[in-house]
């Protein structure tokens, strides 16, 4: 039996149990009310339709080349706000064989954009699509729309207004800790050592190195080390070790990402795939025949290029 020492140390107590019990009912309902509203975001098809004669100009002014040398592309447009600025940027989807592929054909939002030489329209954003549709800005972020592509990638506006595609609406977060092994650490010291060009001791990557193991299916369980050690990061974040995960790991590949931004999911066709996101995007790996291969980029790159 528990004994207090007064009628108003109980008191004291019972009142404090109260209030934890109630901070942590509203931790709760809080935390389950942001997954509702998020599970229940409203999203917006954007309805494509046949150009005016100026909206065929402006798609001319930005692909014209491309239009020159493909004449029969059919183009299809519709006019946005995205930036709530009380100004239509321009939708515009582009068919024809060489801009389409199996995510799609070729989609662009363009800005009009007023320099010294009069107006002029350049992509905020471009990417292939079957279906694009818009939704609300989170709370705290510009107020720029968000844009859906295909049902899953999310993009967000950065404060320039260039659209980018955030890593995670492609799969679950890999978490990384400060638990990597020895035979981790060395592999991370050596690949830090091949950038500096002199050879590094583990001891001095430990500190700024976290790992964790992911499992990819029929692929296989690797470990995935990202390090911020001696000043190895760049623009596009700091580099990052896939490995295998045997007792002694051998690495696969590598590649950069920003702190935060490698997820893991899975292709429309069941393949698993990494997505490592940048300033410039996203770009998504898989493994095939045991190496470590760039599958797709969502900006413009020698992988998905730009008509």
């Amino acid at each position: 039996m528990v004994k207090f020492a007064s009628k108003a140390h109980f008191g004291a107590l019972l009142v404090g149990t109260m209030v934890r019990v109630f901070l942590t009912f509203t931790s709760l309902s809080q935390f389950s009310t942001a997954l509702a509203q998020q599970s229940q975001e409203t999203w917006r098809p954007v309805e494509l339709r046949e150009p005016s004669a100026q909206e065929r100009r402006i798609v001319e002014q930005v692909y014209g080349a491309f239009l020159r040398s493909a004449p029969d592309t059919r183009i299809e447009v519709a006019r946005l706000d995205v930036n709530n600025d009380r100004v239509a940027e321009l939708v515009v989807r582009m068919t024809h064989p060489r801009l389409c592929g199996a995510n799609g054909c070729h989609t662009a939002i363009l800005q009009a954009v007023v320099g010294r030489g009069g107006q002029s329209w350049e992509p905020v954003m471009e990417r292939r699509s079957r279906v694009i549709e818009t939704g609300a800005a989170p709370q705290g972020r510009p107020a720029s729309l968000r844009i859906r592509v295909n049902g899953r990638e999310i993009w967000e506006a950065r404060p320039n207004g260039v659209y980018v595609a955030i890593a995670s609406s492609f799969g679950e977060r890999v978490n990384l800790r400060a638990n990597a092994s020895q035979p981790v650490l060395r592999e991370v010291a050596r690949m830090v050592g091949e950038d500096l060009n002199r050879r590094v001791r583990p001891e001095e990557v430990a500190r700024n190195t976290f790992a964790g193991i992911v499992d990819l299916g029929p692929a296989g369980r690797f470990w995935i080390a990202q390090t911020s050690a001696m000043g190895v990061c760049g623009q596009v974040g700091c580099p990052a070790l896939i490995m295998t995960a045997d007792e002694q790991p051998k690495p696969i590949g590598r590649f950069g990402a920003l702190e935060g931004s490698i997820h893991v999911g899975l292709w429309a066709n069941g393949e698993p795939l990494i997505a490592a996101g940048s300033p410039e995007g996203v770009t998504l790996y898989a493994i095939s025949n045991g190496r470590l291969v760039i599958r797709e980029t969502t900006f413009a790159s020698e992988v998905t290029p730009s008509p």
